[in-house]
C-alpha cells in the first residue's frame, strides 16, 4: 500500500458525513470507524484515519487498479485461448485414436476349405463411417461397418480372387492380377 497509508494511526482522523444532504453541516458528520479482525479475538472498532493529502494519490491508486484490471483481463483472455487449445488437441487426440491401425493376423480361412500357410497380416483403420481392412502386400482392401465386418469381407475377397485369379491362365490376367496371384500363393492353398 501507498506509504501515505501506513501507519496511519498517527495521523489526524478523517470524518464523513452519514447523509448526502448533511455535507454542509459539519455538526452532523460523524467518525468512520473500521473493524480490526484479530484471529482468536472479538473483532474491535478503530478509528480510520488518512494523510490529509490523500487526494494527490488517488491519480496513481486509479492507474494502478486500471493497470491490475488490464492485466487481469489478459491472463483471462490468455487463460480461455490455453483451454480452447486444449479441447482442439483433444479433439484431435480422440481422432487420431479412432484413426489408430490395428494389425490383424490371419490364421484360418475355416470353414472354407483352404489352408493358411503363413500368418497374413492385415491392417484394419477406421474411416469416416465405416471400417478399412486391408492385405497390402497384395493389394487387396474391403471395407465393413466395424472391425469384424471388415475383416470377414475382407477374407471372403482375398479367396474370390485367389479362385478367380487361379482359374485363368497368366496370359488372360494383366500385370496386377499376376503379381497378386504370386503372393496370395505363398499364403493361401486350397484343400483339394
Amino acid at each position: 500500500m501507498h506509504e501515505r497509508f501506513r501507519n496511519v494511526s498517527k495521523k489526524e482522523s478523517t470524518w464523513w458525513p452519514t447523509s448526502g444532504h448533511e455535507f454542509s453541516d459539519p455538526k452532523s458528520w460523524h467518525a468512520l470507524y473500521s473493524c480490526e479482525v484479530v484471529p482468536g479475538r472479538i473483532a474491535r472498532a478503530a478509528t480510520l484515519t488518512f494523510d490529509t493529502d490523500w487526494a494527490l494519490d488517488v491519480p496513481e491508486l486509479i492507474t494502478r487498479i486500471a493497470t491490475l484490471t488490464q492485466e487481469k483481463k489478459r491472463r483471462e483472455l490468455e487463460f480461455n485461448l490455453v483451454q480452447f487449445a486444449i479441447v482442439g488437441l483433444e479433439r484431435r487426440m480422440q481422432m487420431l485414436e479412432s484413426l489408430q491401425t490395428k494389425i490383424i493376423p490371419i490364421d484360418s480361412f475355416a470353414p472354407e476349405p483352404y489352408v493358411v500357410l503363413k500368418p497374413i497380416l492385415i491392417a484394419v483403420q477406421a474411416t469416416e463411417e465405416e471400417f478399412e481392412a486391408s492385405w497390402f502386400d497384395a493389394n487387396i482392401h474391403f471395407s465393413g461397418g466395424n472391425e469384424e465386418e471388415a475383416v470377414t469381407n475382407l477374407k471372403g475377397f482375398i479367396l474370390d480372387c485367389f479362385d478367380n485369379f487361379s482359374s485363368k491362365t497368366p496370359d488372360k490376367l494383366g500385370p496386377e492380377p499376376i503379381r497378386q496371384l504370386a503372393v496370395m500363393r505363398g499364403y493361401i492353398q486350397k484343400i483339394a
